[in-house]
């Protein structure tokens, strides 16, 4: 909102941006959104992908990525440093330095609020990295985290009174009062990024892990349409940087995407094949994949608990097609957790 949280707004409508653009939420929530966002590649059930991914090689993950290419690489978390094994699964990932709430963030911020702030994250540690030549640095937040109220949610109460005046109900103000800490942080970075002169060469990219679901349907329906059974996921995907030109994507695409579109805007070769996101610039047909194989796409949704397509003009013969390639997207992303591939293959 361009007067709520204006800096979020400046970064999107600045920015390049995914109307279309999902993320699923899969079986473990916080963990498989995160695994999703920096691997390109689909969780597996039964399973924690992100801990499991801790002893796996992951060769194109940003910290490795840009490491290779001589960029220090740095990783921050306000909440605590080894929920998830985040200490070690972000060393793993390629970040030379990683520190949360007990190995070395609380001597930046009050690590005792709840949730912990992501303004005081953003804004401390920014010395950190200001005088490297090159930098790669990823923010996992937390300020709009739940439970959204304004008793027990410390960042909530700190912005209630510039969400009073909003017409929603308490929970749907306070989710907003907690995301208000996070634009403020985003407000200083960008200040410290222009301040040091290097906004100009340094691009920004902003996604969820999945839905607030701390709040229920009823009240995320308050903001957002959920007209359909998928809609609940939609969100948006920001790259920006002060520099490009302002561009609104169609395309479909999920978080499963993100890092393969990132390694060919960096001009960074890969092997596409052994990335199970696709390119979102490229012209290769979008697809959504959620957990139960249901998927989505430009032609339709294809609901797999009722097997059944929304679009009765399309042939089963694409149907079929969607749903092989959604069954080995699935089942290849599983073997590439639980087998080590890169490992294999680049080792």
């Amino acid at each position: 909102d361009k007067d709520i949280t204006p800096t979020l707004y400046k970064l999107k409508e600045e920015g390049i941006t995914f109307d279309n653009f999902y993320t699923p939420i899969y079986y473990a929530s916080t963990s498989d959104g995160e695994y999703t966002n920096l691997t390109g590649l689909l969780p597996s059930e039964g399973t924690w992908s992100y801990i499991k991914s801790k002893d796996n090689y992951y060769p194109y993950s940003y910290g490795n990525v840009f490491k290779n290419s001589d960029y220090k690489t740095y990783s921050y978390h306000n909440g605590i440093y080894n929920f998830y094994d985040r200490n070690e699964v972000q060393l793993n990932f390629g970040y030379e330095s990683f520190k949360g709430c007990g190995n070395g963030l609380e001597k930046y911020i009050d690590c005792n609020l709840w949730p912990q702030s992501d303004l005081e994250m953003l804004s401390s540690t920014f010395s950190d990295y200001q005088d490297a030549s090159n930098f790669s640095v990823y923010y996992m937040t937390i300020s709009g985290h739940l439970s959204h109220n304004f008793n027990t949610n410390d960042i909530a109460s700190k912005w209630k009174e510039n969400t009073d005046s909003l017409k929603y109900s308490e929970h749907v103000r306070a989710y907003i009062s907690g995301n208000i800490d996070l634009d403020k942080g985003l407000e200083s970075l960008l200040k410290h990024l222009e301040d040091n002169n290097l906004l100009k060469d340094t691009v920004i990219v902003i996604t969820p892990d999945h839905f607030p679901y701390g709040l229920n349907k009823s009240e995320i329906s308050e903001f957002q349409d959920l007209d359909y059974d998928y809609s609940l996921h939609q969100s948006n995907l920001i790259i920006y940087n002060s520099e490009i030109k302002a561009e609104k994507i169609e395309k479909y695409s999920s978080n499963i995407d993100i890092l393969p579109t990132l390694l060919n805007m960096f001009g960074i070769n890969y092997d596409s094949r052994l990335i199970i996101g696709q390119d979102i610039m490229s012209d290769s047909d979008g697809i959504v994949i959620f957990n139960d194989q249901s998927f989505l796409t430009d032609k339709g949704y294809y609901n797999a608990k009722t097997n059944s397509f929304s679009n009765k003009d399309v042939s089963q013969s694409y149907i079929t097609n969607k749903q092989t390639e959604v069954y080995n997207k699935m089942n290849a992303s599983r073997i590439m957790l639980y087998e080590d591939i890169y490992k294999n293959i680049f080792k």
